[in-house]
């Protein structure tokens, strides 16, 4: 039996629109404290695994990290100096649309400090192009 593979397909390039809120990932799931965005935009690969090293690099082995954003658009570009036309660019990076009030980032575990962790969120938001806010688990 033969198996069919899609091929990679090209897709629009998606902008989030201003002011368009998320109402799905607004609460923390997995961990205690957690960075939510204040305002919508798109997260490139390199911009959350900034933010990731530097969440490992001062909380270390004390807690767990929790991604709450994937990859999933492809953006695609044309090599510098091309002339119009000819088609659509090649693929270039992945990007993932954030809306206003969708949780990026949670910290938890049994062994993590809140004050390690609130100093991990408090050096990432400055690596992260938006605004964002700190917000904690209530029970």
């Amino acid at each position: 039996m033969k198996v069919i593979q899609h091929k990679y397909r090209k897709c629009h390039k998606a902008r989030v629109l201003v002011g368009e809120k998320d109402f799905k990932r607004v609460l923390l799931q997995h961990g205690v404290i957690g960075l939510v965005a204040t305002e919508g935009a798109r997260l490139t690969s390199g911009q959350l695994e900034s933010s990731r090293r530097t969440i490992r690099k001062i909380i270390k082995k004390a807690g767990n990290v929790y991604f709450m954003v994937i990859l999933d658009r492809p953006i695609t570009a044309k090599p510098a100096e091309v002339r119009m036309g000819k088609g659509k660019g090649s693929y270039s990076e992945s990007v993932s649309l954030v809306k206003q009030g969708t949780v990026l980032i949670e910290l938890g575990g049994n062994s993590l400090p809140i004050k390690l962790g609130l100093k991990a969120l408090l050096i990432t938001q400055k690596k992260l192009p938006i605004k964002t806010k700190i917000i904690f688990y209530e029970e």
